[in-house]
């Protein structure tokens, strides 16, 4: 007889001086130095809250590198709206986390380099999809 056990891992967000941590899914936690981070964005489409995540192409490789199963909610959002997810790396659901989108995201802007974009885009129309 063999037991099986479930572990749930809930989505996570946080922020040091270093890095953005962010769990999208239940499988890992991606470790995102703010040198690659581009914006930080709270965003609505078709009727979800979302955290919108942009980082910078470039040379610095340093930290996680997004996997196809850390964009599991992008794609769901890319599905309601592919306008609203061209040039998101990562998205995770705000409906996962307890507070006000205003709350979590002065909680991140607090560490971010003043060159991240932290914004809140809820209650702007965001474009529809083509």
């Amino acid at each position: 007889m063999s037991l099986a056990l479930a572990v749930a891992r809930r989505p996570r967000v946080g922020a040091n001086h270093f890095a953005l941590t962010v769990r999208p899914g239940w499988v890992r936690t991606l470790v995102l130095p703010w040198s690659r981070v581009g914006e930080v964005a709270a965003i609505e489409v078709g009727g979800e809250r979302y955290l919108a995540i942009r980082l910078h192409e470039g040379l610095d490789r340093t930290g996680t590198d997004p996997a196809w199963v850390d964009r599991t909610v992008l794609r769901e959002m890319a599905k309601l709206s592919e306008r609203a997810a061209r040039g998101v790396s990562l998205a995770v659901r705000l409906r996962d986390f307890n507070g006000s989108p205003d709350g979590h995201l002065a909680a991140l802007a607090a560490f971010a380099p003043d060159q991240v974009l932290i914004a809140n885009n809820l209650g702007k129309r965001q474009p529809d999809a083509p």
